[in-house]
């Protein structure tokens, strides 16, 4: 799949199940909007850009629904934390098989969509700690 990211795009692997579910969402949306839906992949209801404070309250909602929050939780997973999940994953995958880190780091860097590897090096360094 190709990704657009600040005027960059880059190709992710993605797995079959991920591919199929996402070609269903578009033809979906595409038959319920049209045009509407401009330049944006998922959007709102209505067409255009999804609102970063409405994918955060649907988020927040359903995981109550799923069991990673409680009803009355003030905390509790962001959709950000999904991102740092998959990169701590993938870094400790790596350091079980004895896969040379250094060299597949700029690999992470770019599914990440960081600029620059050394921002790679940081959010590691970061979630570590």
């Amino acid at each position: 799949m190709t990704v657009h990211k600040f005027g960059k795009s880059r190709l992710l692997p993605l797995h079959a199940t991920t591919r199929a579910t996402l070609r269903s969402y578009a033809e979906r949306r595409d038959r319920h909007l049209g045009l509407r839906c401009g330049p944006h992949f998922f959007v709102a209801a209505r067409g255009g850009g999804l609102v970063m404070q409405c994918v955060h309250r649907v988020f927040w909602r359903l995981s109550r629904e799923i069991g990673l929050r409680c009803a009355g939780d003030s905390t509790g997973p962001r959709v950000h934390d999904l991102r740092h999940t998959f990169a701590m994953r993938t870094l400790l995958g790596w350091y079980r098989e004895g896969a040379n880190v250094e060299e597949k780091l700029p690999s992470l860097s770019t599914y990440l969509g960081h600029s620059c590897v050394r921002d790679t090096y940081c959010t590691s360094r970061h979630a570590q700690t």
